[in-house]
């Protein structure tokens, strides 16, 4: 077996379906590619959509409730070479396997291949390619030269995520299994992957990523989810520090968690001085690993405004205005 399509799926039957057409629509190539769907104890239609398709597509079930304890149950099961994850609420692009396949064959130093998705807003039917960053054009980069440009360039998220990333089976088979990172699992294993060689990233979006209401993975707006986003990012701070990973990618990821325990706290109306003190004191003693960085990661998580607890944020306004500034 040349290829295993690996496909988490908690309560999402009602997409799975789609997912598993994508691949069976793909181009067949050499040694055929296997179909895996992990069910992270689905409660819904996701073990009978799975069955309609008979042989075509194993079918696991675990019980974990996480899907960090799916994606690793599924590494350990799948027979192929190369692994290909799909979100099962995502679909994959015509051409996407042998494309990805083409790039691996082509280089043997590749553990990870990557490319931009297109970014599909099911409210409104708007479909969006994602471009490729200019360090990544183009050319493969070694593990540590990939994660440093991604950690500086897009905030925290190395862009190879979700159903945009295929890896060699025998490189995730060397991460160790990780519990309690949840929806962050594929960015455990990007980071302790992409350290193991090289990565290329493709130029051409071939992925669909699905936004819609009932999304696991959207991140982005802090105001949702803080404290349960933080508790799974916490483990993975912790073996991201006992690692051999850029000194940069550590200060820049830990910086995101950092912010993210100030928007924790400001939620909850606890935030103190102290706690900002100690956010500007890490960035103080970590000044040349984020220099160039901090302006983006700073707007990105809206610490220029939410930094101080809320009644000096509120002085700090009025002395502004005051003064003419505001």
């Amino acid at each position: 077996m040349n290829a295993t399509v690996l496909i988490p799926c908690r309560n999402y039957g009602r997409f799975l379906g789609e997912a598993i057409d994508s691949v069976l629509d793909q181009d067949a190539p050499p040694g055929g590619v296997e179909i895996l769907v992990v069910d992270d104890g689905s409660r819904d239609e996701t073990p009978a959509v799975a069955a309609r398709y008979g042989d075509r597509v194993r079918y696991l079930r675990v019980e974990e409730g996480d899907k960090s304890a799916a994606t690793f149950a599924g590494i350990a099961a799948a027979r192929g070479r190369y692994l290909f994850n799909l979100d099962a609420d995502d679909r994959f692009l015509p051409g996407k396997i042998r494309r990805v396949l083409e790039a691996f064959e082509g280089d043997p130093g590749l553990v990870m291949v990557a490319h931009p998705p297109v970014r599909w807003e099911t409210a409104n039917g708007s479909r969006l390619a994602e471009t490729v960053v200019p360090e990544f054009r183009g050319r493969a980069l070694s593990g540590p030269a990939f994660l440093s440009a991604a950690f500086r360039r897009l905030g925290g998220n190395p862009g190879a995520m979700g159903s945009t990333f295929a890896a060699r089976l025998s490189a995730l088979r060397q991460v160790p299994p990780v519990r309690g990172v949840g929806l962050y699992v594929d960015l455990y294993l990007v980071l302790f992957t992409a350290r193991q060689g090289s990565v290329r990233f493709l130029d051409d979006a071939l992925s669909l990523y699905r936004l819609h209401e009932k999304n696991g993975s959207l991140d982005l707006d802090l105001s949702r989810g803080a404290a349960l986003r933080l508790s799974m990012l916490e483990p993975l701070l912790e073996r991201l520090r006992a690692s051999g990973h850029p000194e940069d990618v550590k200060a820049l990821f830990e910086l995101r968690v950092r912010i993210l325990r100030l928007v924790v706290k400001e939620q909850a109306g606890t935030k103190t001085f102290a706690d900002v003190l100690s956010l500007w004191r890490f960035v103080a003693g970590h000044g040349v690993l984020l220099a160039g960085d901090l302006r983006g990661v700073l707007r990105d998580y809206w610490v220029v405004q939410k930094s101080l607890p809320a009644p000096l944020r509120r002085l700090g306004r009025g002395l502004r205005r005051a003064d003419g500034v505001l």
